[in-house]
């Protein structure tokens, strides 16, 4: 990569987490209000892609958190992906998953326990198309970040 394209994809990066942090605060608490006052029956859905809850333990502070995300079905499998927005960083609940792979969701109002891990090479190849064509824009901030977005799968335990 030339230096150029380094300190474009850099400037990019640092304007994204800014917009990202950003939004995140607006749009965020307000879709999660709505999930939870009505137990995943309102706002479980966003731009037409639906949206679960993903209850984690925080991997530092061990205290709950609750993430709203969207989600593809394969099976009884859910795929997640750790775009964060673009961000530089994986989303903490990334993280929270790695360090405590045992997890819950909401699905439209149906809570499932499941086990997080992170989708190896093939998994990977074979649904990073399926997310994005579920949401383009992911590919799209995909080719502008500095770092490979992450596939979570979660299975019922």
């Amino acid at each position: 990569m030339s230096e150029a394209r380094a300190a474009t994809i850099g400037l990019y990066d640092r304007a994204l987490n800014q917009l990202t942090t950003f939004l995140k605060h607006i749009i965020t608490p307000t879709n999660m209000w709505l999930l939870k006052t009505s137990n995943g029956r309102l706002g479980n859905s966003f731009l037409g892609i639906s949206v679960l809850l993903l209850y984690t333990v925080g991997a530092k502070s061990g205290l709950d958190r609750v993430t709203p995300l969207y989600y593809l079905c394969d099976g009884d499998k859910i795929i997640l992906v750790g775009s964060n927005g673009g961000n530089i960083r994986n989303p903490a609940w990334v993280n929270n998953l790695e360090a405590q792979p045992d997890a819950r969701v909401n699905v439209k109002g149906r809570e499932i326990r499941v086990r997080a891990r992170l989708a190896d090479v093939e998994e990977y190849q074979r649904y990073w198309p399926m997310v994005t064509e579920m949401f383009g824009k992911w590919q799209e901030i995909q080719d502008r970040s500095s770092r490979k977005f992450p596939i979570m799968i979660l299975e019922p335990r």
